[in-house]
Formats: C-alpha cells, structure tokens, sequence
C-alpha cells in the first residue's frame, strides 16, 4: 500500500493478508492510495490505484423543482430557445469527519500549487469556428455547473446575452453577476441601456429565476477588456464579445491562476461601476448622457 502525493510517493506499507478484513493504521491523513496484492508464489495479483482517499462526502439536499424554458428573440442563424432544469437547494449536510492536514499533507498542497502555476502555459482549450449554437451549448453547461456564484464579464453585453447566458443555472441559490460598460451602452441605439434593465426587471419577475445583479462599469473606455465568466473561484477567459462567440473562429480556455483576474473583477465590480437602474436613471436626468 502506498500514499502518494503529488510530487511521488510518501510512504508505503507491506500488510499481510491473514483475514477477508484488514484494517490499516497509517498515522497520517492520506493524499491518494494505490494497492497491490502480491502473491509469495506467484507473484502480483491486483494492482488498484491510486484513488482519492475520502474522509467525509457533503450533500445537498434539493427541495422543489421546476423547469425554465429562455425565449431569446429570434437572431438570425441562432438558437432562440433552451431549457434549465430548476431545482431550490435548502440544506447541506457532511457525512463523515475532517482533521487538520499534517506536515506531509501541507506540503503536497505546496507542491500541487508550484505545479499549478507552471502548467498556467499549456492548459487545455475549447475552439470554435461557424458554430455558434455549439459554443453558446458549451459555455451554458460551465454556467450551469456553479454550485455558488456566476459572475459574467464582457464590456459588450447587452439584453440578449442577459437572455442567453444569465439564465443558464439552474440552482436558484445560486448568485447571477454580469458586469457591461458605460462604454458600449453610451455608444449602442438610445435604448439599449434601458432595453437591458427592462429585461433584466421582466426577468425578475418570474419565480422559478436566480438572483440576478447587473452593474455597468464607468469611463470612457470599459476598465475590463477581455471577456471573462468566473464560476466558484474558476475563472474562463473568452475570447470574443459573447455576443459573437462561435461566429468566428473563437478559444476558451480555463486560467489556472484565476485569483489575479477575480481580484481585478471585484475591483471594478466594487468601486467602478453602478446598477444598471442607477445608470439609466443618470442617463435620463442628464437627457441621455451619462459620465
């Protein structure tokens, strides 16, 4: 039996196998297991591994559920309606027991992050080209995955990427953010801005919907320029305005060091942007201009 960490193996036992059950004091909490079973005469049997090691499992339990049906409105050349399985989480439960790390176990998770940041360079991607229904799929289902918080980035957005990817989640506990820019709601048609927060209120409306908060960011150019969609501490980086994902040839890639970009989001999020109820008031009280 072995216990192996990310930089190798720590330790490894020998047990004899004298009973149908044997049980195995290691000492330590483990990283991962691997098993072999040897015979003296004929020699490996069995090789398992290696496994996680679980010391406690956490559930949630689902109360109500539901089905959302999003109508976009009609986009020539793409999809105008999907369904979201809905479903309100209550309560969460952890069966099992955790300890403390010991020493070997904080050190596996140093290693893990010293080979974190040096694989940032080589991660895996998803490419798109002439298929937008295929990426605007693929990026709903990282959407829907969030157990937590959504938070949706791109200095472009506007009510049909409200439509299209702000209700993808179907966990109602789940917090939606989508972060535009003064920028692009200044420059597009008069009513653009307006257009959004309506939606956004028509939205809210309905029941079976997340929370949703939308804010826009001030300047005369957006202080974000790439698009980004932050789930759970996960950060995405999209490589389009999201209003043109998968028209053209298009890459989204997973970061490995997301907290830098978080931060930077929650700057802007926190101390460079209003609601957008708050920015289309000014527009309004300024006839139309907003600073």
């Amino acid at each position: 039996m072995e216990d192996i960490r990310p930089y190798g193996p720590a330790s490894s036992f020998a047990v004899p196998l004298t009973t149908r059950m044997v049980e195995v004091e290691l000492g330590h909490q483990p990283h991962t297991i691997k098993v072999d079973v040897y015979c003296s005469r004929r020699g490996l049997l069995l090789s398992h591994g290696p496994f996680a090691f679980l010391t406690s499992v956490a559930l949630n339990v689902g109360l109500g559920s539901g089905e959302r049906i999003v109508n976009v409105p009609p986009r020539t050349g793409r999809p105008t309606t999907y369904k979201v399985p809905t479903a309100r989480f209550e309560n969460r439960a952890t069966v099992g027991t955790t300890r403390p790390p010991d020493a070997r176990a904080v050190a596996a998770e140093d290693v893990a992050e010293v080979l974190k940041l040096r694989s940032a360079s080589s991660v895996g991607q998803q490419v798109f080209m002439r298929n937008v229904g295929e990426a605007e799929s693929k990026l709903r289902k990282i959407i829907g995955r969030a157990q937590e918080s959504v938070c949706i980035v791109d200095p472009y957005l506007g009510p049909n990427e409200l439509l299209v990817y702000g209700l993808a989640n179907g966990n109602l506990g789940v917090h939606i953010e989508l972060l535009t820019s003064a920028a692009f709601l200044r420059d597009a048609d008069r009513g653009t801005a307006a257009n959004l927060l309506s939606t956004l209120e028509r939205i809210q409306g309905h029941q079976l919907v997340n929370p949703i908060e939308i804010r826009v960011a001030g300047g005369e150019r957006s202080p974000i320029h790439d698009r980004f969609v932050v789930t759970d501490g996960r950060v995405w980086l999209v490589g389009s305005s999201l209003s043109e994902l998968g028209s053209r040839g298009t890459v989204v890639v997973q970061l490995q060091n997301p907290e830098p970009v978080i931060a930077l989001i929650r700057q802007v999020w926190d101390n460079e942007s209003t609601s957008v109820r708050e920015f289309v008031d000014n527009r309004a009280a300024q006839g139309g201009k907003e600073k």
